[in-house]
């Protein structure tokens, strides 16, 4: 038997955040909260590989109030996504 191990985005459950490459206690947090003009391509890379991704994705679209880089998307690119979703 197969168990789905695909993360889940629950209200309360945030466990899926322990398995984001973005957890690991090498990888620096700061730089998913590049400055004003500041290159977000390392976090967006790092994000793509990651397990997690799609679910942080939506967790922070989710939640406009978010900053930084969510599920390799930044701010702006969560911005757009949103207008396209509500405009369906």
């Amino acid at each position: 038997m197969e168990v789905n191990k695909t993360p889940q985005l629950g209200r309360d459950n945030l466990d899926w955040m322990n398995d984001g490459a973005c957890s690991d206690p090498s990888v620096d947090p700061e730089l998913f909260f590049p400055s004003q003009g500041g290159q977000s391509a390392a976090a967006i890379k790092l994000c793509g590989a990651c397990i997690v991704r799609q679910v942080c994705q939506e967790y922070a679209l989710k939640r406009p109030y978010l900053s930084g880089v969510w599920g390799a998307t930044t701010e702006r690119q969560r911005k757009v996504l949103r207008k396209g979703i509500a405009g369906k």
